[in-house]
């Protein structure tokens, strides 16, 4: 299982798109809203590939097991259930989480078409989007 969320997480976090928290608010994407083509407030993630990895029963809140990709968005995952943003959140909701952090399928070429959601209404089960851009 381990070895699946590594590498769920790193496709994850490669072509990723998330929505900045800089003031403190929270994303407007929910489960049951959609943001489409309006990228005027993210911040796009187009840095170079990201691996998280993280051993079965290491600590989620040490900074060794979490992607810190901005100063509010940090992603990791307990032993448990999907990822989560440990400086919003202390455990993944599955509504939610990642707080602050929108997703979409596709490619970040087509970004003005993609619809942007929280993480498991944009993706349905986790597992059915390794290989595929987010």
């Amino acid at each position: 299982m381990k070895k699946f969320y590594n590498v769920l997480l790193c496709i994850l976090i490669i072509s990723f798109t998330f929505s900045s928290c800089s003031s403190g608010e929270e994303a407007q994407a929910g489960g049951d809203q959609d943001q489409q083509g309006d990228t005027t407030s993210a911040t796009i993630w187009t840095g170079s590939k990201i691996t998280f990895s993280k051993a079965d029963g290491a600590d989620h809140t040490q900074a060794a097991n979490q992607d810190r990709l901005t100063s509010n968005v940090w992603i990791t995952r307990g032993d448990r259930y999907q990822i989560f943003n440990i400086v919003k959140e202390s455990v993944a909701n599955q509504g939610t989480s990642p707080v602050g952090t929108t997703w979409a399928i596709g490619d970040i070429n087509d970004i003005d078409n993609l619809t942007f959601r929280s993480f498991r209404p944009a993706v349905g089960k986790p597992k059915n989007v390794v290989g595929k851009n987010l």
